[in-house]
């Protein structure tokens, strides 16, 4: 198994803090699907899960990381629509999640603003 941390929950809202970058988030998850498919040439690869603390357990590691990544495009790419907006200690904290609740997203709006003009 794979473990990246708690970046891809299922089915659980991620939060990312103040000091957090989506635009980070997109580099480490590219380099982990990229590191999954060059050993997919090797047996072990084709049953590669990934074990994401208590809400993603032993599923199908690309499958996860390419839903999960399709989300944040979508945030990022102003496809998901912000499902609600609060203010926490002076940050505005804007909350995404998918019509089938899979995956969910809690982060300062600057987060997306500054990953939408990178990414863009």
């Amino acid at each position: 198994m794979l473990h990246v941390g708690d970046s891809v929950y299922e089915d659980e809202v991620i939060i990312f803090p103040k000091e957090g970058s989506i635009v980070e988030w997109f580099a480490s998850i590219d380099d982990l699907m990229e590191f999954v498919n060059v050993q997919g040439q090797k047996d072990w690869a084709k049953v590669v899960l990934i074990n994401s603390g208590h809400c993603t357990v032993v599923q199908p590691v690309l499958e996860v990381l390419q839903g999960a990544r399709s989300f944040r495009q979508g945030v990022v790419g102003g496809k998901e629509k912000v499902k609600e907006r609060l203010v926490f200690r002076g940050i505005e904290i804007v909350k995404y999640k998918q019509a089938n609740g899979r995956f969910s997203l809690a982060c300062p709006e600057s987060l997306v603003v500054e990953a939408s003009q990178i990414l863009a």
